[in-house]
């Protein structure tokens, strides 16, 4: 195993008005898809340009109005938070910490991923928008590791809850079509399973019990390669503090 850990720099911060809580307000909606007016007026009172009073007015009553929104459902309130805090950093009225390049990791081998820990490694592979607990929870069913999209309507998904691509054949099948690995039904230690290689890769293998998970792990490994760090408690919660090897079949 392999460990790294978080470096974090504070950021100095400055006040913020009503004014600008407003404006965040309707920034928030925007991110959230609910289609705000005065995001551009919004923005430049965040940035410090001069902001009429009668946009100011107006500003707070687009919030007011996203808020009456958001605050019958509470999931939608802790997506809202959530956003706030993130954009009280972006515009420097919170302090951001900023990590280095470096994370606090686990070295496990692709044939090894499984569950969650082969989600992650997947949306990584995909380029997604990968964030580690962005609600803020901390602990419980709602932290972990998000796709999570701040663009308006972006999508906004559990790993491995909402994004279980070796699982769900609409999200692992588009890949495959795309990235067409070999897949072949075998059987290992005598139960039907799968194994899965790339054009001219033959001796690198790949085996699942499904052809997804066989595939989703040989395309792990194309792109990550074969050892691939991820996040230490990503493993502790897969529970693969013990890495365990898929076994290969006797061929």
């Amino acid at each position: 195993m392999n460990q790294q850990q978080n470096e974090q720099v504070k950021v100095p911060v400055k006040p913020m008005t009503n004014g600008d809580g407003n404006a965040i307000m309707v920034l928030v909606g925007e991110r959230m898809g609910l289609a705000p007016g005065l995001v551009a007026e919004a923005t430049r009172q965040l940035e410090g340009g001069n902001i009429h009073p009668m946009t100011g007015a107006a500003i707070e009553r687009e919030a007011v109005a996203l808020n009456d929104r958001l605050r019958v459902d509470a999931t939608l309130i802790d997506q809202a938070n959530a956003h706030v805090e993130d954009l009280k950093a972006q515009f420097g009225f919170a302090e951001r910490k900023v990590a280095d390049a470096r994370a606090h990791t686990v070295s496990v081998e692709a044939r090894d991923l499984a569950g969650v820990t082969l989600e992650w490694a997947v949306a990584k592979c995909e380029d997604l928008p990968v964030a580690r607990d962005p609600m803020g929870f901390k602990s419980g069913s709602e932290a972990g590791y998000w796709i999570w999209d701040k663009a308006p309507k972006g999508i906004q998904t559990k790993i491995g809850r909402g994004y279980t691509p070796s699982t769900n054949p609409a999200q692992g099948w588009p890949i495959i079509d795309r990235e067409r690995p070999h897949l072949c039904p075998i059987l290992l230690n005598g139960a039907p399973a799968y194994e899965a290689w790339l054009d001219g890769k033959r001796e690198s293998r790949y085996y699942g019990e499904t052809a997804l998970i066989a595939a989703m792990r040989c395309y792990v490994a194309s792109k990550l390669g074969e050892n691939v760090d991820v996040p230490a408690d990503l493993v502790h919660e897969a529970g693969m503090d013990q890495a365990r090897r898929s076994p290969s079949p006797g061929l």
